[in-house]
């Protein structure tokens, strides 16, 4: 198993001990990891729809993440719905479709801040 592999399925058992457990199941189960790209964890989905939903638990994968590599900032999420792309991805070839970052920094965007 690689570096990337075994922290995620590190960062997935503290999650799945603070979750409830559909919604680990169902969006937190699926996900890969797929590499390490610039201090961040690569992990993947399949659809739109489980990366939407993943808004909510942002801070909770990436504090997991963190737990157990300090030296990771965060992480990325690849959306990758056909198997040419996953693959294209996970042997590092270009990037041929949307990713989107979270990183330990603010994205108003994505996550508006919270007061």
């Amino acid at each position: 198993m690689e570096q990337y592999e075994l922290i995620w399925e590190a960062a997935k058992k503290r999650l799945e001990k603070t979750m409830p457990v559909i919604s680990y199941g169902t969006w937190i189960a699926p996900l890969t990891a797929i590499n390490i790209n610039n201090d961040k964890l690569v992990l993947h989905t399949t659809n739109r729809l489980s990366a939407n939903m993943l808004n909510r638990y942002v801070d909770s994968i990436r504090n997991a993440i963190i737990e157990e590599m300090p030296q990771l900032t965060g992480f990325e999420l690849f959306v990758a719905d056909k198997e040419e792309d996953f693959l294209a991805e996970k042997s590092q070839a270009a990037r041929r479709i949307m990713q989107r970052n979270f990183s330990s920094k603010p994205m108003p965007f994505f996550f508006p801040a919270t007061n």
